[in-house]
């Protein structure tokens, strides 16, 4: 299985369209769609936006890093452990790793929170 992507509209802050391409082996590619919203927070190398599966309704927050930050082979290995470590945890108080995707300019790391309510230990 791979996925690529594209955005449309990937310099404007809300409203850009993120397509997602889904090949799998043997089948037809799936497209799915998020909308990019508000601007949640940034920090050294990312930004991290609202964004909205057109498809689900489901809201997440999108980890949006630009390549060109990541020039440095250390910036690259930590965002490489990031997804390792993310993709492994299942916990309800820890946010999960939905989907990552490449675009020719970002790479986007897509996260879901579990609602505080919702977890019993």
């Amino acid at each position: 299985m791979s996925s690529d992507a594209t955005s449309k509209g990937e310099h404007s802050d809300q409203n850009a369209i993120i397509e997602e391409k889904i090949t799998k082996i043997g089948s037809d590619p799936v497209i799915k769609k998020y909308l990019k919203g508000k601007l949640l927070g940034k920090g050294g190398f990312a930004k991290c936006y609202e964004i909205t599966s057109l498809d689900s309704k489901k809201v997440m927050a999108a980890k949006i890093i630009q390549k060109a930050t990541l020039t440095k082979s250390r910036a690259k290995q930590k965002l490489i452990s990031e997804i390792k470590i993310h993709k492994s945890l299942r916990h309800c108080n820890v946010v999960g790793l939905s989907t990552f995707l490449k675009t020719q300019r970002t790479s986007i790391s897509c996260w879901s929170c579990a609602r505080t309510n919702q977890c019993t230990i």
